[in-house]
C-alpha cells in the first residue's frame, strides 16, 4: 500500500510543480498578478484595476494608470481611494480642471462615510491638501487657504500643507503668518530652502 501512496505523492508534486512553472509569469510582480485577475475577471473586480493602476503610477506612467483608475469606478462608482488617486494623477500629468472635479467627488462621497468612520483622516487630509494646491495654482488663494487649514488640522504632520500655505499666506501679503508655517514645516522634518527663507525676512 506504501507504493501506490508514493506514487500519487509523485504524481501531487508533479502537478504542483506545472502549476507553479505555469504561473511563474503571472507572479512576476504585482502589475502582471492584477493584470491576470483582470483578464479572467475583467468586469467584476474593481479593486483589480485600483491596484494596478497604483503600480502604474509609481511606474510614472500615468495615462495607464488614469485608465485602469477609470475602469474601477465604472465598476465601483462609490470607490474613494479610485476618485483621490486619478485626481492625483490627474494633478501629475496637469490636468487640473478633471483632478478637481475627482476631489469634489470623493469630499462628497465622503460625507456618507464619515458616519461609520471608515476612512482614516490622513486621505482625507491629503485630497485636501491637494484640492489646495489646485485653488493656489488657480490663484484662488482663498479658497486654497480654507482647504489647508483643514488639511492641516485633520493632519498636522504633514510639512507639505505647511509649506503650501506658506506660499498663498505670502501671496495674499500676510509674511509674518507665512514665515510661522514655514516654522512648522521644519519641526515636522522638512529641510527649507534658505532662498525662501531669506524672501520671508527669516533669520
Amino acid at each position: 500500500w506504501r507504493r501506490p501512496l508514493a506514487v500519487i505523492a509523485v504524481a501531487i508534486l508533479v502537478i504542483f510543480s506545472v502549476l507553479t512553472i505555469k504561473y511563474i509569469p503571472v507572479w512576476q510582480n504585482s502589475e502582471t498578478l492584477w493584470t491576470y485577475v483582470i483578464e479572467k475577471y475583467p468586469s467584476k473586480i474593481s479593486a483589480a484595476y485600483l491596484n494596478r493602476g497604483n503600480d502604474r503610477c509609481v511606474q510614472n506612467r500615468h495615462n495607464d494608470a488614469i485608465h485602469d483608475y477609470t475602469t474601477a469606478i465604472d465598476l465601483n462608482p462609490q470607490s474613494l481611494l479610485a476618485y483621490q488617486n486619478r485626481g492625483l494623477a490627474y494633478v501629475i500629468t496637469d490636468d487640473l480642471n478633471k483632478a478637481l472635479l475627482d476631489y469634489n467627488r470623493y469630499l462628497a462621497l465622503r460625507g456618507a462615510y464619515d458616519a461609520g468612520g471608515s476612512m482614516i483622516d490622513t486621505h482625507l487630509s491629503s485630497v485636501l491638501g491637494n484640492r489646495g494646491l489646485i485653488f493656489a495654482r488657480m490663484n484662488q488663494f482663498e479658497k486654497a487657504l480654507a482647504d489647508f487649514n483643514t488639511a492641516i488640522k485633520l493632519n498636522p504632520y504633514n510639512p507639505n500643507n505647511y509649506l503650501n500655505r506658506a506660499f498663498v499666506f505670502y501671496r495674499l501679503g500676510r509674511v509674518e503668518q507665512a514665515a510661522q508655517d514655514v516654522r512648522m514645516a521644519e519641526l515636522t522634518g522638512r529641510t527649507v530652502d534658505p532662498s525662501l527663507k531669506k524672501m520671508l525676512h527669516m533669520p
